[in-house]
C-alpha cells in the first residue's frame, strides 16, 4: 500500500449514541458497510443531533474503537 503523507492521524471528540443490536430487529433504516450483515454483539449507532442517521458497528470495530 502506497504511503500518502497528506493524511494525518486525528482523534474524534464527538459523542455518539450506541446501543446493542437485537437479533431479528428491523434494520432497514440502518446503514451498513457493503457486504456486512448484523450479528449478535454488534451495535447500532446514531447521530445525537439526527436520530434518523443510524449505522451498524461490528463487534470487532466497536471493541477496537470504543471499548
Amino acid at each position: 500500500m502506497e504511503h500518502d503523507e497528506s493524511f494525518v492521524s486525528m482523534q474524534k471528540t464527538a459523542e455518539t449514541d450506541i446501543r446493542p443490536y437485537v437479533e431479528g430487529e428491523d434494520v432497514s433504516h440502518v446503514s451498513f458497510t457493503e457486504g456486512e450483515c448484523p450479528k449478535v454483539g454488534g451495535k447500532i449507532a446514531r447521530d445525537p443531533g439526527n436520530h434518523k442517521d443510524q449505522w451498524y458497528l461490528s463487534e470487532e470495530f466497536f471493541k477496537k474503537n470504543y471499548g
